[in-house]
């Protein structure tokens, strides 16, 4: 659990992947729960000893994403025109 303040007081995380940054705001990885006033973060760890973090839902809320028949993904900022492939 995280103080729902922290959703719109939190870090922003940012990343790169292939030499493009990317940048989620708190508000889109810390979500309300309904309980107790109580807020949760929606990015997750992977595996256990791994560098493996689950972007999900905030990261696709952020980012417009691409597939191609040949198996590569491309990502987008929303407002952006610029396309990252990966």
């Amino acid at each position: 659990m995280v103080a729902c303040p922290m959703k719109k007081l939190g870090p922003v995380v940012s990343f790169s992947m292939d030499g493009q940054s990317f940048s989620i705001p708190p508000s889109q990885f810390i979500q309300e729960t309904g309980f107790h006033d109580g807020c949760a973060l929606t990015i997750t760890q992977g595996p256990v000893n791994s560098r493996i973090i689950r972007l999900g839902r905030p990261f696709l809320r952020e980012f417009c994403t691409t597939f191609s028949y040949e198996g590569k993904i491309g990502f987008t900022e929303k407002e952006s025109t610029v396309a990252v492939e990966i």
